[in-house]
């Protein structure tokens, strides 16, 4: 009976993580726009060649992708806890901010 209880709690947190998995996405989507519109500035000064261009681009990506990594585990922990009305709360607040 503990073992079965076990199994349908971890079963519907994981449930409640895939429903957020639209919300997961955007803002992923969210941190690399702003990660590519960063670079795009940056391009746009004549010295950059293509060999920097492509660099800057690299790292821009790296970068969105390790500050993302905190907020895009909280979103996760949050559905798992709360359901998909925690994980909207919290992905409100980050990608508002």
């Amino acid at each position: 009976s503990a073992l079965v209880d076990e199994q349908v709690r971890a079963f519907v947190g994981w449930m409640r993580v895939r429903a957020v998995g639209p919300l997961l996405g955007e803002l992923q989507r969210h941190g690399q726009a702003i990660a590519a519109a960063e670079v795009e500035k940056f391009l746009r000064r004549p010295e950059i060649g293509p060999e920097q261009e492509e660099a800057a681009k690299a790292l821009a990506h790296s970068i969105a992708k390790k500050i993302l990594h905190g907020p895009v585990s909280a979103l996760r922990q949050a559905s798992s806890e709360t359901g998909r009305n925690g994980a909207i709360m919290w992905h409100d607040l980050i990608v508002r901010s």
